[in-house]
């Protein structure tokens, strides 16, 4: 049984969020915790598999709030679900510690998903928000190459942040065979013969992994 903490600025968000997982048979809610200053505290009065925190428009400070999280309970993973297609702070959420994010729009097969693999040690990235999480709106972080194509864009900023062919794959709702071929066509396009040199040239590209 996956035992989950919602954290969230709403009571009927997190009650809603309660009874979706809820319904899930591998899956029991543990408390519902204010996403708040108090977070950090309440938090660690719980033992939890993962924190599933619904960092609504109205919480300014959910980057900061996370990193804290991520600093004062660092064996707890996070899940983010949010609306980050929209926000400009949404490039932030790879280096915030969050071990996942997915969108407030998604089904909530995105988020059962998402769940397991985060509490399996995993991590995963809504399909819907890798533009915006990796890229922004302004498109200031986009990787420079144009000959790599958009799906390659994605595997390559996924593996700067830390992602697994596995992980990716799962996030992508692809084969890791396909994630793998996905790869090798970038690193050939960028002229990378190992993986040693792909992460030399992520470190001089300035897109290094953040974990």
């Amino acid at each position: 049984m996956i035992q989950i903490l919602i954290a969230g600025s709403h009571t009927m968000m997190r009650g809603a969020l309660t009874q979706l997982v809820r319904a899930q048979p591998d899956m029991g809610v543990v408390s519902e915790l204010a996403f708040d200053a108090t977070v950090i505290d309440m938090s660690r009065r719980y033992s939890a598999d993962l924190m599933l925190i619904d960092a609504a428009p109205s919480v300014t400070n959910w980057i900061d709030l996370i990193q804290k999280l991520r600093a004062e309970t660092p064996a707890l993973p996070l899940l983010v679900l949010t609306a980050l297609d929209a926000a400009p702070e949404a490039p932030q959420v790879s280096r915030s510690g969050a071990s996942g994010c997915i969108s407030r729009e998604s089904e909530p097969a995105v988020l059962f998903e998402a769940v397991r693999q985060v509490a399996a040690g995993g991590r995963f990235i809504d399909p819907a928000l890798i533009d915006a999480v990796f890229f922004g709106d302004s498109g200031t972080n986009r990787v420079a190459e144009d000959g790599l194509s958009k799906r390659e864009r994605q595997v390559l900023q996924l593996i700067a942040s830390g992602y697994s062919v596995t992980d990716i794959a799962r996030s992508l709702s692809l084969s890791a065979k396909t994630i793998s071929t996905h790869k090798i066509r970038m690193m050939r396009k960028l002229n990378l013969e190992s993986n040693a040199e792909l992460m030399r040239y992520l470190f001089r590209s300035g897109i290094t992994a953040h974990r």
